[in-house]
Order: structure tokens, then sequence, then C-alpha cells
């Protein structure tokens, strides 16, 4: 997957350009601190797949920015990037041009699926990651996500009690609210959907960031 993330700020493009790798060994990013070379770049990189834009940055103008790659780029998935919050008006102006709207202040795991939902084609807005949207991350507890990354594994109930130092029992009484939450019945269903929400994306993070801190 190619990406292009313009931001004036070098902080900004390196926080995400971290958790936007981890998101598949074979992402490559590109980076743009102003509008004018941001469009430059999206000319010459080939197969482009994402376009992250700051709102305030220097060319962009504003919305006017956005409606020049648009119309540049009528194939490519935009999502538009805010340190503040905008008008609910315009977010629904964005969502109806099938743009993104991503907040600066995500944690990694929000980041990673407002990425994927936005290179997939879909228009990914705050409300969509926790509401039980068809393709939304479940509102699991921490140990509920412990066990349902183990399960997308294909990890069997012992196995995952061992990892986490619980009882069978235990694993079992998440499992039914983890089938509940994910609206599935049984164990093959739940892993099978577990993937398509890209669990194993998170898992990959959590891989790598724990190899990080060693």
């Amino acid at each position: 997957m190619r990406i292009l993330i313009a931001d004036d700020h070098h902080l900004v493009r390196e926080s995400l350009r971290f958790y936007v790798e981890k998101l598949s060994p074979n992402t490559k990013v590109y980076e743009a601190e102003d509008f004018e070379s941001a469009l430059k770049n999206a000319h010459k990189i080939k197969k482009l797949d994402l376009i992250l834009l700051d709102l305030v940055m220097p060319g962009m103008n504003g919305f006017e920015g956005l409606e020049i790659m648009q119309t540049n780029f009528p194939n490519i998935p935009i999502a538009l990037l805010s340190g503040t919050p905008i008008e609910e008006e315009k977010k629904e102006q964005l969502f109806s041009n099938k743009i993104s709207y991503i907040a600066k202040n995500l944690k990694g795991e929000e980041l990673l699926f407002a990425v994927q939902e936005t290179a997939a084609g879909r228009v990914y807005s705050p409300k969509s990651s926790f509401e039980g949207e068809e393709h939304a991350f479940p509102n699991f507890t921490n140990r509920e996500s412990s066990v349902v990354k183990l399960l997308a594994q294909g990890l069997k109930n012992s196995d995952i009690a061992a990892q986490l130092g619980i009882t069978e029992i235990t694993v079992k009484i998440h499992m039914g609210r983890i089938f509940k939450k994910l609206k599935v019945d049984n164990r093959l269903q739940a892993s099978k959907k577990a993937n398509e929400l890209g669990w194993r994306a998170l898992l990959l993070l959590d891989k790598t960031e724990k190899t990080a801190n060693k």
C-alpha cells in the first residue's frame, strides 16, 4: 500500500508514519510539508492508495485544497486530518463527498482502523469505530481484546487460558461476550469476523511495540 501524508508538522508526520507502517510490512509512506508539494508528489507517485491531508497547512486554504486534490485524483481515497474540531455540518459535507475525517489525537488502534477503512474505499468517521456498524471494532474490554486477538490466530481455549494466565472457564465466559458483540454464533464465525475487522493488524502493532520496548 502507498500512502501520502501531508502535514506541516514533522512530529505529526513521524507519528502517523509510525502507526501506518505497522498496518502492513509492505506499506510505503511518502511525506509532504505543504499543499503544493503534496499535489506534486501525488502526481509523481504511481499507484497511490491513500492521501492524508492536514486541514491547516501552507497552501491548503482550508477546504479549497481538499477540493483541488479530489478533483485531480477522484479515484484515490482521501482523508482530512485535523488537530481541532470542525463543525458537524462540515463533517457531513465531507462524508457525503466520500472524504474521511481523522482527528490527530486518535490512539494507535483507532488510527489504524481509520486508515484501513479509508484505503478500502469506505468513509471513516469518529462515530464509526465503536458503535456496532458493519465494519466497526466492537467495544471490547482490555481482557476481551486480548482473548479475541488470540482467537484470531486460531488458538484453542486451553491455549488462550495458558497465555493469559486465566482458567478455561473464564475464557468461555469472555467468548460468550465476544460472540454477542461480534453478533456471531460460534468460534469459526468469530475468528473470521475478527480478522475481517483487522485484529491481525493490531496484533502486529502489539508485537512491534513490545520488541521496541525490550
